[in-house]
């Protein structure tokens, strides 16, 4: 009785042995993804308006805006990229988990910003074996800003991360992008001093009262044509021009205006500027500008005072 006993045992032990062996078979391996780095954003220079607006930043570099802002094309754009490496064949999907961030400068209001993922946010790591990497991915921004923002360098950052969808365990990897962007001030101008004619004597042809940007008049016309008044010899018109330090611009003037008054309308024309038709401010921001112009008086012209007005534009070169 007791070897049968054994051979019955050892049948069991060995059906147990059989049934178990397939649960010591090594699992085939994985590797989590990997978010690898290549750069962060930079979203150059904008300049502020005095109404609130955005910078988008997309992936070929170009940047659009809205509203108050408008672009300084000179300064360095880069947008983020990255890779992200793992198991091959898995699927991946990318997020950004941080949502609207801050930019901050130290005294400033901070801006708000928000990230875009420009390329695909999700796809299969390729290759037939081990791990695969993702051709290069790329990051733009979006950033708000409000009306007359301080200006200065504003930095911020955002958390991307990648998740393994095939992999059960959906293991995750993060990776920081770092964002910033160069705020300039806003392009102004103030006027001292208004373009002023000073007194002209009416002749019985047309003529002209030129008037430089450096305040010196000159008349053209018959005999009896304009001629200058030692009481009111006329001046200039003066501006202030701010901005930011040692920036380049442009100035824009009328083609022509017209003056009214008792008789008929003069026409002004062929405006000129001192500088002009670009600027540099100084260091501190700021240039004086004048501007001159060319009166064309009719013939005998009403006695009286004649008015108008006109804009001077300037531009962030």
């Amino acid at each position: 009785m007791r070897p049968e006993s054994c051979r019955s045992f050892l049948c069991r032990t060995l059906a147990l042995g059989l049934l178990l062996a397939p649960a010591a078979l090594p699992l085939k391996a994985q590797t989590a993804p990997v978010i690898n780095l290549i750069s962060g954003i930079n979203a150059g220079t904008v300049v502020a308006g005095t109404s609130a607006g955005t910078v988008t930043l997309n992936s070929s570099g170009n940047r659009t805006v809205t509203l108050g802002t408008s672009l300084e094309q000179t300064a360095p754009v880069a947008v983020g990229s990255f890779t992200v490496t793992g198991t091959h064949k898995h699927g991946y999907s990318l997020a950004n988990t941080t949502g609207s961030f801050s930019l901050i400068k130290s005294g400033a209001t901070s801006l708000s910003a928000n990230p875009v993922i420009l390329s695909s946010s999700s796809g299969t790591f390729p290759g037939n074996s081990g791990t695969g990497t993702t051709p290069t991915i790329t990051l733009g921004v979006t950033i708000s800003l409000g009306p007359n923002p301080t200006a200065g360098t504003y930095t911020g950052s955002f958390t991307l991360t990648a998740t393994d969808t095939t992999n059960t365990y959906n293991k995750t990897d993060t990776q920081v992008f770092n964002v910033t962007v160069v705020v300039e001030q806003a392009i102004g101008i103030t006027s001292s001093v208004g373009l002023d004619f000073g007194d002209v004597f009416r002749g019985t042809v047309a003529g002209t009262v030129q008037l430089t940007a450096a305040g010196v008049r000159s008349f053209t016309g018959g005999t009896n044509g304009p001629t200058s008044c030692s009481l009111h010899v006329g001046t200039a018109a003066a501006f202030t021009v701010t901005g930011a330090a040692s920036a380049g611009y442009s100035i824009g003037l009328p083609s022509s205006i017209s003056l009214t008054g008792p008789g008929t309308a003069m026409i002004v024309d062929t405006f000129t500027s001192s500088p002009g038709p670009t600027g540099t401010l100084s260091s501190l921001g700021s240039q004086a500008l004048t501007v001159g112009a060319t009166l064309r008086v009719n013939a005998n012209q009403a006695d009286g005072d004649y008015n108008g007005t006109f804009t001077v534009t300037v531009t962030y070169n």
